[in-house]
């Protein structure tokens, strides 16, 4: 269902770390005001890519990883962008489900990757037949 979008990159979206941002999260967090979040990319837009009906409400959020390759200051452009890295379908207890990871990246203005992200989404087989039954 999602096969036709695999390893399709969205169009680069561009964030500059700002103080405001990581302070408001950081107060969510509970977190000195100084410190970064290792969080601070899932706030981010990572675009979108043509035809692809995500992210939609419904879909349950399996597992999240993230992994840097540098830190994260004030000031710092990232350059951020994410594709399907992979679907496939299972059986599950009420019928059918898709498993769809997503890989995020975050790059520095030089084009350096600063770190990668990988989210894997459930997505029911009523998600499914609702959002992507044009899909093959």
């Amino acid at each position: 269902m999602l096969k036709k979008y695999l390893k399709q990159w969205s169009k680069p979206q561009r964030h500059t770390i700002q103080a405001t941002l990581v302070e408001k999260l950081n107060g969510v967090l509970n977190l000195q005001t100084h410190t970064i979040s290792p969080t601070l990319p899932i706030v981010f837009d990572y675009g979108t890519i043509a035809g692809l009906p995500l992210p939609l409400p419904g879909l349950i959020h399996g597992s999240q990883r993230i992994h840097y390759y540098k830190k994260l200051a004030i000031d710092d452009k990232v350059d951020c962008q994410y594709c399907v890295n992979s679907f496939e379908l299972k059986e599950g207890k009420k019928g059918q489900i898709g498993l769809a990871t997503l890989l995020y990246r975050g790059f520095d203005v030089h084009g350096d990757i600063i770190y990668e992200m990988e989210s894997v989404l459930i997505l029911s087989k009523m998600y499914m037949e609702r959002n992507l039954k044009n899909d093959s």
